[in-house]
């Protein structure tokens, strides 16, 4: 884990963290926003539902009523989504807010922060959920309970992780501008 924070270090820069913020804002409204094929609201429009990964937490029984409801459409966007965008959403919103902690930090207090592991903890959470998304669609109409539990307790884990890398964020980000502003009005006076 020290080689890894140690390289996320290496890489971290102010424009490097703007850059992947760009790009973690753009797939999040894209998705969120944009009525495409795959899409949040091209899957509510087919089914009624939002995806398995929207879900605050679920039971097994819970995710098997979602998956009923998508209907064939619904389960075929389900599995689309899960191979495609989320294979690619997790690596981009856990580098930046790994980038932009270490970063942050950094320039607040001459040194970066280990929390930058929330980040990579949030994205392994998705990639995880993701993964038992994948064998609930694929295996359906098969129940298998224990991975929808898991994928349920997956889901909720993946939102507190990725919530404590956006506090993180902000803190980091806050101390830095504070650092900076400070920085400035010694040099002005």
């Amino acid at each position: 884990m020290t080689r890894l924070l140690g390289w996320i270090d290496g890489v971290s820069t102010g424009r490097r963290a703007a850059q992947l913020f760009v790009l973690a804002f753009v797939a999040m409204s894209s998705i969120n926003l944009l009525d495409f094929r795959g899409s949040v609201p091209h899957m509510r429009r087919v089914s009624g539902q939002t995806y398995l990964d929207m879900q605050g937490f679920y039971t097994a029984a819970r995710a098997y009523q979602l998956l009923d409801a998508f209907g064939p459409e619904g389960r075929r966007l389900q599995l689309m989504l899960a191979t495609t965008f989320d294979a690619l959403f997790p690596a981009i919103v856990g580098a930046f807010g790994a980038v932009t902690i270490t970063w942050s930090f950094r320039r607040a207090l001459g040194r970066p922060s280990r929390l930058a592991v929330l980040a990579l903890a949030a994205a392994t959470l998705d990639y995880l959920e993701n993964l038992a998304i994948i064998v609930l669609v694929t295996e359906y109409p098969r129940h298998i309970g224990f991975v929808a539990q898991a994928a349920g307790v997956l889901t909720a884990l993946k939102g507190v992780a990725y919530l404590a890398t956006a506090v993180v964020l902000l803190v980091g980000l806050i101390a830095a501008l504070a650092t900076s502003v400070r920085t400035f009005q010694a040099r002005s006076a």
